[in-house]
């Protein structure tokens, strides 16, 4: 999985969990609902902390195990 497929899957769990990109960036996770947006697309490529940092926010966490 690329890191823009890992982005684009944050997006979908974030609608499946009903929330707004306003309350993302209510709750201090993004600067405002265009970088939740970029994030999201794959349009801007995030950091690793960012993605922890998001998916930990959502409930998930990444993990890396062997194939």
């Amino acid at each position: 999985m690329t890191a823009e497929e890992i982005q684009r899957q944050a997006g979908r769990l974030r609608e499946e969990q009903g929330l707004s990109k306003y309350r993302v960036m209510q709750d201090g996770i993004f600067t405002s609902c265009n970088a939740v947006t970029r994030f999201e697309t794959g349009v801007q490529t995030a950091h690793l902390t960012t993605v922890e940092r998001y998916l930990d926010y959502l409930g998930y966490k990444l993990e890396i195990v062997p194939k």
